[in-house]
């Protein structure tokens, strides 16, 4: 059966089977998009408008990859916030990043990684600090959006440089109801 609330669509295979059809809204880097150099929240995306993307009321579950370069010499690292600027207010999250701080794209590095139950930045870097000039992290968790508006996700270096999102970086949001 396939069925369909304001919440999300759903279907079933057999009785007792009653599952979530994902809905994914995705955000994805078509150009590199390079920082100003700053240790300000900057929006990981260009596009949409700001990097912005409008969510309604609900649960969501997240996740994606951001690679970046250019970054400084001295920490190439930094802090992820799922919504910095954005209208939306975000209730209960629980997120965690892993990712690797190193010299270049398909250079082997120590990975590391945290968890965290806040939205807006930490002041914890994503990955332990290396003086590499390039991050990739993967991201994933679940929040709930107690307004609805616009989430800007987004990222504040440790030391400032003009770093350079990679053409590829995404993040994608599946509703799956209400709470």
């Amino acid at each position: 059966a396939l069925e369909q609330d304001a919440d999300a669509f759903y279907l079933t295979t057999d009785a007792g089977n009653r599952g979530v059809v994902p809905v994914r809204h995705c955000i994805r880097a078509n150009a590199a998009r390079t920082f100003t150099s700053n240790t300000l929240q900057q929006a990981i995306f260009n596009s949409p408008t700001n990097g912005r993307l409008t969510l309604e009321t609900g649960t969501y579950l997240f996740d994606g990859i951001i690679a970046m370069t250019s970054m400084s010499g001295t920490t190439g690292n930094g802090k992820f916030s799922i919504n910095n600027g954005g209208s939306a207010t975000v209730g209960a999250i629980l997120w965690e990043a892993w990712g690797h701080d190193a010299a270049a794209e398909a250079t082997g590095a120590a990975v590391g990684g945290s968890w965290h139950v806040i939205a807006t930045q930490t002041g914890t870097n994503i990955v332990t600090t290396a003086t590499a000039t390039a991050l990739a992290f993967s991201v994933k968790g679940t929040f709930e959006v107690t307004g609805a508006g616009t989430i800007v996700p987004s990222f504040a270096q440790t030391t400032a440089a003009a770093a350079v999102v990679s053409i590829g970086s995404y993040l994608c949001f599946n509703r799956i109801g209400s709470d």
